[in-house]
């Protein structure tokens, strides 16, 4: 089965920054796709109580329509809603907003089958660097 069919998009991804945002503990996070990965980039705002990730750490991602099955045991597992999708030369831009944070997926195609206000669900698992 592929990810597509399942609505669900797996990736391992590399913290590339962490800065404060104008929020005061409210982090910039930003994570980039491994070679091969479908899903390119991750921004995310996250409060420093649960900001997990250090840059330049591995964290295992995925992002689905549905609850996710390991979400429970993530590191920040988080149910948002989907905004708006732009596309862009072979890559979609999913805007999701979680609680309020802000959350930006580009991903390669088009492959979760979401519109306007749907539900997404996103996993973070920390793995070190």
């Amino acid at each position: 089965m592929s990810s597509v069919a399942e609505g669900s998009l797996k990736a391992l991804l590399r913290v590339e920054e962490v800065e404060a945002s104008e929020v005061p503990d409210v982090f910039n996070v930003k994570l980039i796709g491994l070679e091969g990965s479908t899903i390119k980039r991750v921004s995310l705002e996250l409060p420093k109580q649960v900001l997990a990730f250090k840059e330049g750490g591995l964290v295992e991602a995925e992002a689905s329509t549905t609850p996710i099955a390991w979400g429970e045991a993530a590191d920040l597992y988080l149910t948002s809603r989907l905004f708006a999708i732009k596309d862009e030369g072979g890559e979609a831009t999913y805007y999701l907003s979680a609680g309020g944070l802000q959350l930006r997926l580009i991903v390669e195609g088009q492959p979760l089958a979401a519109k306007s206000l749907d539900r997404v669900y996103l996993a973070f698992k920390a793995r070190g660097s």
